[in-house]
Protein backbone atom coordinates (compact mmCIF):
# COMPACT_ATOMS: atom_id res chain seq x y z
CA UNK A 1 0.00 0.00 0.00
CA UNK A 2 1.18 3.62 -0.90
CA UNK A 3 1.47 6.07 1.39
CA UNK A 4 -0.44 9.51 0.92
CA UNK A 5 1.53 12.44 0.56
CA UNK A 6 2.30 14.66 3.10
CA UNK A 7 2.18 18.07 1.97
CA UNK A 8 0.46 19.82 -1.14
CA UNK A 9 1.82 22.18 -3.46
CA UNK A 10 -0.45 24.18 -5.39
CA UNK A 11 0.43 26.15 -8.04
CA UNK A 12 0.59 30.39 -7.77
CA UNK A 13 -2.50 32.26 -9.13
CA UNK A 14 -2.38 35.68 -7.77
CA UNK A 15 -5.60 36.83 -6.04
CA UNK A 16 -6.94 33.45 -5.62
CA UNK A 17 -6.65 32.57 -2.27
CA UNK A 18 -3.98 31.40 0.03
CA UNK A 19 -1.24 29.01 -1.46
CA UNK A 20 0.63 26.03 0.16
CA UNK A 21 3.83 25.35 -0.49
CA UNK A 22 6.23 22.37 1.19
CA UNK A 23 9.58 21.78 1.77
CA UNK A 24 10.36 21.37 -1.62
CA UNK A 25 9.10 24.76 -2.60
CA UNK A 26 7.40 26.84 -5.42
CA UNK A 27 9.32 29.30 -7.77
CA UNK A 28 7.84 32.45 -8.00
CA UNK A 29 8.17 34.50 -11.57
CA UNK A 30 10.10 38.09 -11.54
CA UNK A 31 7.47 40.90 -10.88
CA UNK A 32 6.35 43.22 -8.25
CA UNK A 33 4.47 40.98 -5.25
CA UNK A 34 3.60 41.46 -1.81
CA UNK A 35 3.84 38.27 -0.18
CA UNK A 36 2.48 37.40 2.94
CA UNK A 37 2.22 34.83 5.28
CA UNK A 38 -0.42 33.20 6.55
CA UNK A 39 0.61 29.94 8.59
CA UNK A 40 3.80 28.33 9.03
CA UNK A 41 7.26 29.64 8.25
CA UNK A 42 9.11 30.76 5.15
CA UNK A 43 12.50 30.85 3.44
CA UNK A 44 12.22 32.88 0.35
CA UNK A 45 15.30 33.09 -1.96
CA UNK A 46 15.85 35.90 -4.52
CA UNK A 47 18.92 37.65 -6.61
CA UNK A 48 20.86 39.22 -3.50
CA UNK A 49 18.76 38.10 -0.48
CA UNK A 50 17.93 34.96 1.92
CA UNK A 51 15.31 36.02 4.02
CA UNK A 52 13.11 33.81 6.67
CA UNK A 53 9.53 34.84 7.36
CA UNK A 54 7.16 33.54 9.92
CA UNK A 55 3.58 34.12 10.25
CA UNK A 56 2.54 37.39 10.14
CA UNK A 57 5.20 38.75 8.04
CA UNK A 58 5.96 39.89 4.74
CA UNK A 59 7.94 41.24 1.88
CA UNK A 60 7.63 43.40 -0.75
CA UNK A 61 9.45 41.78 -3.71
CA UNK A 62 10.87 43.85 -7.31
CA UNK A 63 11.35 42.72 -10.77
CA UNK A 64 15.03 43.20 -9.85
CA UNK A 65 14.94 40.10 -6.97
CA UNK A 66 14.60 37.88 -10.34
CA UNK A 67 12.87 34.63 -10.19
CA UNK A 68 11.87 33.91 -6.02
CA UNK A 69 12.23 30.13 -4.89
CA UNK A 70 9.61 30.13 -1.77
CA UNK A 71 9.92 27.09 0.31
CA UNK A 72 8.84 25.94 3.97
CA UNK A 73 11.30 26.85 6.48
CA UNK A 74 11.67 23.22 8.12
CA UNK A 75 12.12 19.94 6.01
CA UNK A 76 8.30 18.81 8.24
CA UNK A 77 6.68 22.01 7.84
CA UNK A 78 4.28 23.65 5.59
CA UNK A 79 3.43 27.44 4.86
CA UNK A 80 0.47 29.37 4.07
CA UNK A 81 1.16 32.45 2.32
CA UNK A 82 -1.06 34.94 0.37
CA UNK A 83 0.58 36.64 -2.82
CA UNK A 84 -0.54 40.03 -4.96
CA UNK A 85 0.52 42.00 -7.79
CA UNK A 86 1.39 45.61 -6.60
Amino acid sequence: MFAKPLHKTIAIVPNKGPRIVSYEGEVLPEGNWLLNIEAGHAWVFCNDRNVPLHKGQSIQLNPEDGNVHIRALYTKGITVYNLSRQ
